[in-house]
Protein backbone atom coordinates (compact mmCIF):
# COMPACT_ATOMS: atom_id res chain seq x y z
CA UNK A 1 0.00 0.00 0.00
CA UNK A 2 1.31 3.68 -1.09
CA UNK A 3 2.03 5.37 1.98
CA UNK A 4 4.78 8.11 0.71
CA UNK A 5 2.68 10.65 -0.04
CA UNK A 6 3.28 14.28 -0.37
CA UNK A 7 0.48 15.80 2.00
CA UNK A 8 1.20 19.82 1.89
CA UNK A 9 -0.37 21.23 5.10
CA UNK A 10 -2.66 24.00 5.34
CA UNK A 11 -1.46 25.16 8.86
CA UNK A 12 -5.17 24.72 9.90
CA UNK A 13 -4.92 21.48 12.64
CA UNK A 14 -8.24 20.27 11.97
CA UNK A 15 -8.14 20.24 8.59
CA UNK A 16 -4.72 18.56 8.06
CA UNK A 17 -5.25 15.90 10.62
CA UNK A 18 -8.86 15.36 8.33
CA UNK A 19 -6.57 14.76 5.44
CA UNK A 20 -3.73 12.38 6.89
CA UNK A 21 -7.10 10.50 8.10
CA UNK A 22 -8.67 10.51 4.71
CA UNK A 23 -5.65 9.74 2.60
CA UNK A 24 -4.95 6.13 5.18
CA UNK A 25 -8.96 5.78 4.83
CA UNK A 26 -9.11 5.83 0.71
CA UNK A 27 -5.76 3.84 0.95
CA UNK A 28 -7.06 1.35 2.98
CA UNK A 29 -10.18 0.71 0.99
CA UNK A 30 -7.85 1.22 -2.60
CA UNK A 31 -5.39 -1.25 -1.18
CA UNK A 32 -6.31 -3.41 1.37
CA UNK A 33 -9.05 -5.36 2.52
CA UNK A 34 -11.30 -2.98 3.89
CA UNK A 35 -13.53 -2.84 0.32
CA UNK A 36 -17.44 -3.03 0.81
CA UNK A 37 -20.37 -0.97 1.51
CA UNK A 38 -19.31 -0.48 5.19
CA UNK A 39 -16.08 0.33 4.61
CA UNK A 40 -17.22 2.84 1.91
CA UNK A 41 -20.12 4.26 4.10
CA UNK A 42 -17.49 5.29 7.02
CA UNK A 43 -15.54 6.61 4.46
CA UNK A 44 -18.34 8.86 3.06
CA UNK A 45 -19.49 10.10 6.38
CA UNK A 46 -15.86 10.87 7.18
CA UNK A 47 -15.46 12.65 3.95
CA UNK A 48 -18.95 14.60 4.64
CA UNK A 49 -17.00 15.69 8.23
CA UNK A 50 -14.18 16.80 6.88
CA UNK A 51 -16.62 19.31 4.48
CA UNK A 52 -18.32 20.16 7.81
CA UNK A 53 -14.64 21.47 9.12
CA UNK A 54 -13.92 23.57 5.87
CA UNK A 55 -17.47 24.87 5.22
CA UNK A 56 -16.62 27.95 7.78
CA UNK A 57 -13.34 28.80 6.14
CA UNK A 58 -15.01 28.76 2.45
CA UNK A 59 -18.07 30.97 4.16
CA UNK A 60 -15.11 33.42 5.41
CA UNK A 61 -13.42 33.62 2.10
CA UNK A 62 -16.87 33.64 -0.28
CA UNK A 63 -16.80 34.06 -3.75
CA UNK A 64 -15.28 32.36 -6.50
CA UNK A 65 -13.60 30.14 -4.61
CA UNK A 66 -15.83 28.75 -2.15
CA UNK A 67 -18.11 28.21 -5.77
CA UNK A 68 -15.48 26.15 -7.26
CA UNK A 69 -14.79 24.13 -3.71
CA UNK A 70 -18.35 23.30 -2.96
CA UNK A 71 -18.79 22.21 -6.72
CA UNK A 72 -15.38 19.66 -6.22
CA UNK A 73 -17.02 18.44 -3.06
CA UNK A 74 -20.52 17.46 -4.56
CA UNK A 75 -18.54 15.75 -7.06
CA UNK A 76 -16.47 13.83 -4.79
CA UNK A 77 -18.79 12.86 -2.90
CA UNK A 78 -21.56 11.68 -5.90
CA UNK A 79 -17.81 9.38 -7.38
CA UNK A 80 -17.78 7.73 -3.89
CA UNK A 81 -21.25 7.08 -3.74
CA UNK A 82 -20.94 5.47 -7.02
CA UNK A 83 -18.34 3.18 -6.26
CA UNK A 84 -20.19 2.23 -2.94
CA UNK A 85 -23.09 1.08 -4.96
CA UNK A 86 -20.79 -1.18 -7.47
CA UNK A 87 -18.11 -2.08 -5.17
CA UNK A 88 -19.41 -5.61 -4.08
CA UNK A 89 -19.96 -6.58 -7.31
CA UNK A 90 -17.06 -4.86 -9.19
CA UNK A 91 -14.71 -5.14 -6.47
CA UNK A 92 -11.45 -4.53 -9.00
CA UNK A 93 -12.95 -1.57 -10.49
CA UNK A 94 -13.72 0.14 -7.33
CA UNK A 95 -10.02 -0.29 -5.94
CA UNK A 96 -8.81 1.04 -9.45
CA UNK A 97 -11.43 4.32 -9.40
CA UNK A 98 -10.39 4.88 -5.43
CA UNK A 99 -6.59 4.33 -6.36
CA UNK A 100 -7.35 7.42 -9.12
CA UNK A 101 -9.24 9.35 -6.32
CA UNK A 102 -6.43 8.97 -4.11
CA UNK A 103 -4.07 10.64 -6.69
CA UNK A 104 -6.82 13.72 -6.84
CA UNK A 105 -7.45 13.53 -3.35
CA UNK A 106 -3.82 14.57 -2.74
CA UNK A 107 -3.98 16.83 -5.76
CA UNK A 108 -6.95 19.12 -4.46
CA UNK A 109 -5.10 18.66 -1.00
CA UNK A 110 -2.05 19.84 -1.90
CA UNK A 111 -4.07 22.70 -4.66
CA UNK A 112 -7.19 23.65 -4.10
CA UNK A 113 -6.59 23.18 -0.26
CA UNK A 114 -3.79 25.43 0.15
CA UNK A 115 -5.52 28.24 -1.80
CA UNK A 116 -8.06 28.56 0.65
CA UNK A 117 -5.10 28.65 3.63
CA UNK A 118 -3.42 31.40 1.52
CA UNK A 119 -7.04 33.21 0.91
CA UNK A 120 -7.41 32.88 4.77
CA UNK A 121 -4.10 34.65 5.67
CA UNK A 122 -4.98 37.27 3.19
CA UNK A 123 -8.27 37.79 5.42
CA UNK A 124 -6.17 38.01 8.83
CA UNK A 125 -6.52 41.12 10.46
CA UNK A 126 -3.51 43.24 10.40
CA UNK A 127 -2.45 44.33 14.51
CA UNK A 128 -1.87 47.75 14.10
CA UNK A 129 -0.21 49.30 16.77
CA UNK A 130 0.04 53.13 18.30
CA UNK A 131 3.36 54.81 17.14
CA UNK A 132 5.64 54.86 19.92
CA UNK A 133 6.99 57.74 20.70
CA UNK A 134 10.28 58.91 22.73
CA UNK A 135 7.93 59.09 26.14
CA UNK A 136 7.00 55.55 25.87
CA UNK A 137 10.38 54.07 26.24
CA UNK A 138 11.72 53.59 29.33
CA UNK A 139 15.18 54.53 29.84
Amino acid sequence: MPRDCDLRLTHLDQIDDDHEQLLFALQELAYGDGLGRAGMDRLIAQVVDHFDHELPHLERIGGTLKTRHLGAHALFLDRLSAIRDRCEAEPEHARAELAEITARFISHTNTDDLEIAEALKALAPVEVRAPVGLGDILL
